[in-house]
């Protein structure tokens, strides 16, 4: 985890470097994502073991704290709903896959599943708290509405990283050729999407903070480009600097001074 500063003309650096994961020593720490009161919510694979299980890290406290703890597995944790909800999507352990995005009312323990016809999610998105933006496994993007419980495929060749901004509209990468990758937007209300920029090398992974710049990650590079006054992207950081090789996975913290990454040492 990076301390972030953006300068006055809107470029952004990182600084004061933590390193997360040495409570999972040869096991897996990954799918950051940020409560409002900076805590993290991360998927963990413990060394020995079959299924990931959800955890929160506190670092300004030094505190972990498993949350789940199940046959089966779950990954991408969100919090949700000025934090009454936590939502994750829950892989059963069966041969045909069976991937949903659940939500898990905190002060009663309601397990409650967002998808229920559709069982393939690989990542997801909240819009609103009835509406959600959806990955699905062969790399498609739905856009579902869960009180009437219907979807609309938006697009195909779509990267696994999606987000929202905060005019509830669905971010993600469309994979257009071998030599172009395009950061775009989609408008549920109206079902117009836009162009936003082309992403730098490729890049598939991104996120987004409060003030809407955009960061991506390369390998072990990170860029930034805010679409309301630039339109190029913007060196933030050789993260190789610090032994940083492969970023596969980044989060904003809710008051954009955070930056959580999760890397590996090998190309995925």
């Amino acid at each position: 985890m990076f301390s972030l500063h953006q300068n006055a003309d809107g470029h952004n650096h990182v600084f004061s470097p933590k390193f997360l994961s040495n409570f999972n020593k040869g096991g897996y720490t990954y799918q950051p994502s940020f409560t409002q009161g900076g805590d993290l919510l991360v998927s963990v694979r413990k060394s020995g073991e079959n299924q990931n299980d959800i955890w929160l890290l506190s670092p300004s406290e030094k505190k972990i704290k498993r949350l789940t703890n199940t046959k089966s597995s779950e990954f991408y944790p969100r919090m949700n709903d000025g934090g009454l909800f936590i939502s994750y999507i829950k892989k059963e352990q069966q041969e045909t896959i069976d991937q949903q995005v659940f939500r898990v009312e905190l002060k009663s323990q309601k397990v409650q599943s967002m998808t229920k016809d559709i069982h393939d999610v690989g990542n997801y998105a909240w819009i609103s708290s009835h509406e959600l933006g959806l990955y699905r496994m062969d790399n498609s993007l739905t856009y579902l509405e869960t009180n009437e419980n219907k979807s609309k495929r938006i697009t195909t060749s779509v990267g696994k990283s999606i987000s929202t901004d905060k005019s509830g509209r669905i971010m993600y990468v469309h994979k257009f050729d071998q030599d172009y990758y395009y950061l775009k937007k989609y408008f549920p209300s109206s079902s117009q999407v836009d162009v936003i920029t082309v992403t730098p090398g490729k890049a598939e992974d991104f996120s987004i903070a409060p003030d809407g710049t955009i960061f991506m990650s390369k390998d072990h590079m990170l860029y930034s480009m805010n679409p309301s006054f630039q339109n190029t992207w913007n060196e933030v950081a050789d993260l190789s600097l610090y032994d940083i090789k492969f970023i596969t996975g980044l989060c904003i913290s809710a008051d954009g001074l955070q930056l959580a990454l999760v890397a590996t040492k090998e190309k995925p």
